[in-house]
């Protein structure tokens, strides 16, 4: 339903534990759960992942969005972001109750150095 994905450049800032904080300082009544390299926010009708990813594989992707968005340098960071959140929910959401928790969300990931959001179907800059 919700999907984006939060390139990190290597100067990027971003751990784990510090976007778990955030994100239960952000939304206190979210049960916010850290599995290794994911953070899993729920309630008993909703989940919302964001997983840590990074290999060969997300560079190769990166320098791919950063070839088809238009208005990009050809020496924009996002060439060099070889990790990445990626984030997402599949569980519907026909009412869209949880549309705006997923850009606060969003939000959280923009404010920490370095993060370049992008919306993987289109691609685009969020």
């Amino acid at each position: 339903m919700y999907h984006a994905f939060a390139l990190m450049t290597p100067e990027c800032t971003l751990t784990i534990p510090d976007v778990a904080s955030k994100l239960k300082a952000r939304f206190p009544t979210l049960d916010v759960a850290v599995d290794g390299n994911e953070i899993i926010l729920s309630t008993p009708t909703w989940d919302y992942h964001l997983e840590l990813q990074s290999s060969p594989d997300v560079l190769n992707e990166s320098e791919g969005f950063a070839g088809r968005i238009a208005g990009l340098d050809e020496d924009t960071p996002m060439r060099k972001c070889n990790r990445r959140l990626e984030v997402w929910s599949d569980t519907p959401d026909i009412t869209m109750e949880h549309f705006d928790d997923h850009f606060q969300i969003l939000d959280v990931l923009r404010g920490f150095k370095g993060v370049i959001l992008v919306d993987p179907k289109e691609p685009a800059i969020l």
